[in-house]
């Protein structure tokens, strides 16, 4: 489910920083900038699970804004961003082993350990 945050996020109100809208710009200013920007690409990169999740629902907008996203589809940012989800995954591809062992409950767990929610 998204948080109220996430929703109220909409990339139509971030433009990439050097301020060009479109390879059209009419001044040479303007097509100048878009030239600085084809050679240096303006990335941008999540800090955060909740805007992994925005970026990864937006993608398609904020490429077209000019902005270089690197995601994936928003349910595998989900996934990855879930512990417990990360885990089913892992293991319908065969691949708890390349996890940390998992434990359902404290009294369970061998110590010493990391105890850990199961997002974020």
């Amino acid at each position: 489910s998204e948080s109220e945050s996430e929703s109220e996020w909409e990339p139509a109100s971030v433009a990439p920083s050097n301020g060009v809208a479109s390879p059209e710009a009419g001044n040479a200013e303007e097509r100048a900038r878009l030239s600085y920007r084809e050679r240096n690409p303006c990335w941008l990169l999540p800090a955060t699970d909740e805007m992994a999740l925005s970026i990864a629902k937006w993608q398609s907008n904020l490429v077209t804004a000019g902005w270089k996203v690197l995601t994936a589809e928003q349910q595998v940012v989900q996934q990855l961003s879930s512990k417990a989800l990360l885990r089913d995954y892992a293991q319908r591809l065969g691949l708890l082993c390349s996890l940390p062992d998992h434990y359902s409950t404290p009294a369970q767990a061998t110590y010493p350990c990391i105890l850990k929610a199961a997002i974020g």
